[in-house]
């Protein structure tokens, strides 16, 4: 296969020829370069604001906006009784009972088994 040499180097020709051509501006028309330079970089913001906008940001559901708003008043909400408890809070005398007492979870109770079954066992 042949390889065709011709297109690298006419893209390092025109790079040099655009490289020559910024220097030429830079160095002999500054002021000019300058508001080239600054217009170019703002058409390029705000092309890329409007395509942010209205093409590659993600729309917030009204689902996260109602599970934020409610994030933040628990918050509060917790911030006040936290305020609150250390007001009025006493240190109290605990006994060892009630620190049995209190370790149970309350969510759990005892369900009782069929008793009747106990009785028809033979006994030895």
């Amino acid at each position: 296969m042949k390889r065709n040499y011709r297109t690298p180097l006419m893209i390092y020709l025109l790079l040099c020829l655009a490289g020559l051509g910024l220097f030429n501006q830079l160095f002999f028309n500054s002021s000019s370069f300058l508001r080239n330079s600054m217009t170019i970089i703002g058409g390029v913001a705000i092309v890329y604001l409007l395509v942010y906008f209205f093409f590659l940001r993600k729309p917030t559901t009204n689902e996260l906006k109602k599970y934020r708003q409610a994030v933040k008043q628990s918050k509060r909400r917790n911030k006040k009784s936290t305020i609150t408890k250390a007001k009025h809070a006493r240190p109290k005398s605990v006994s060892p009972i009630s620190r049995k007492r209190s370790g149970n979870p309350p969510h759990l109770r005892v369900i009782d088994g069929k008793k009747s079954n106990r009785k028809g066992r033979a006994s030895l």
